[in-house]
């Protein structure tokens, strides 16, 4: 098939048809990685679920296995007794990315200090969305323009690295702004920062 597409198309379609290619394989691999994490994960959650004593190790290897970050202790237990703890314990997990805590006096504050004001954080994330929207559009043109070129060659394949790579910032932006926006709503609800 992508023969086929190579004769029709010519050296205009050989990125687009690589990069199907290698996605399909990328995605193959990462399904089974995570597939693998997942049943090592329960295997490990079934054996440790059988401790009599359920310290404060077993709380913070339990939320990272269930989650995928290390909360502390105090953390853990003063979201345990929200009226939604399971939410609570989700969504600071993953914003914790963007936090820190103090080891002497147990307090968490923002990592950043342009992240300390909630009107910081809202520009920041309409910034990365505002950027998000740019290079996806610029990497949507520049990708309909070397597919719509008579130039083959190397042109064409500059042209296609050029829009992959928008499109990968792109994506980096997208993510970038809603773990913000997360973050945002989440960590003043369940933390009582500003």
């Amino acid at each position: 098939m992508i023969d086929e597409l190579l004769k029709v198309g010519g050296t205009k379609l050989l990125v687009p048809c690589v990069l199907a290619v290698m996605l399909v394989a990328l995605a193959k691999g990462l399904f089974g990685v995570h597939q693998s994490k997942r049943a090592t994960r329960k295997d490990f959650l079934d054996l440790w679920s059988h401790r009599d004593d359920r310290d404060e190790l077993w709380q913070q290897t339990a939320i990272r296995h269930l989650f995928g970050e290390w909360l502390p202790t105090p953390i853990i237990h003063l979201l345990m007794k929200s009226s939604q703890s399971g939410r609570a314990l989700a969504e600071v997990c993953n914003a914790w990315n963007l936090l820190e805590i103090d080891d002497e006096t147990s307090v968490v504050n923002w990592k950043s200090t342009r992240h300390r004001e909630r009107a910081r954080r809202k520009r920041e994330i309409r910034l990365y969305m505002a950027l998000y929207w740019l290079l996806a559009m610029a990497g949507i043109l520049i990708a309909f323009y070397a597919f719509i070129s008579t130039q083959g060659g190397l042109a064409a394949i500059v042209r296609w690295v050029l829009a992959i790579e928008l499109a990968v910032f792109a994506v980096h932006c997208l993510i970038r702004s809603e773990n913000l926006k997360a973050a945002h709503e989440a960590i003043p609800r369940w933390l009582n920062l500003p």
